[in-house]
């Protein structure tokens, strides 16, 4: 392959890694705050070197994260006036919206942080203990299945899961994952109290 062509496929894939993340304007930031959807966006300048640098963990959360969250960005080169709107002073500016209220995000920056803060605060959970209220019909199944079994086995399947968490997959995939870990997690906790 010539070292063009290679420039240009590196290219292309970067821009299509780049087009995951939605990037909001004033009307799309308005739909969104009206979803009822609990998420984080990211306002950020294209000059500035931190928003640069956190980029690629803040594209992998958009696209790992609980599908009931919402992860964005705000361009405020672009949208300078929601910037004011939203009281960016700084760059980048993580702000969390949870329940109609949004808050400035003070909390480390990496992947794995960011991913432990949507997934503790922000995801739809599935209670076990109100399965029926909480979860969907496949989670139902799912800690129905495990509920009663022996905490070394279930222990057993959780190991197996968390080998599996860092292999290639799909988004749903990965979702489905993380929320089959949380509900052994639960049933391992409330076997053991």
């Amino acid at each position: 392959m010539t070292m063009g062509m290679r420039s240009f496929f590196s290219f292309l894939a970067f821009a299509t890694t780049a087009a995951a993340i939605q990037e909001l304007d004033e009307a799309s930031f308005d739909q969104l705050m009206g979803s009822g959807k609990n998420g984080m966006i990211k306002f950020f300048q294209p000059w500035c070197g931190h928003c640069t640098r956190m980029k690629p963990d803040w594209d992998k959360l958009a696209e790992e994260a609980h599908s009931s969250v919402f992860i964005a960005d705000v361009n405020c080169s672009d949208q300078a006036e929601l910037c004011e709107k939203n009281d960016v002073a700084g760059y980048p500016t993580i702000k969390v919206y949870k329940d109609g209220v949004d808050e400035k995000y003070n909390g480390a920056r990496g992947f794995d942080d960011l991913m432990d803060y949507v997934d503790a605060n922000l995801a739809s959970k599935c209670d076990v203990s109100k399965l029926e209220e909480t979860c969907g019909e496949k989670a139902v199944k799912y800690a129905n299945k495990w509920k009663d079994r022996e905490a070394a086995d279930v222990t057993k399947e959780f190991s197996r899961l968390e080998g599996m968490a860092g292999k290639s997959m799909t988004m749903e995939l990965k979702a489905w994952l993380r929320e089959r870990m949380a509900i052994l997690k639960q049933l391992t906790a409330s076997a053991s109290s």
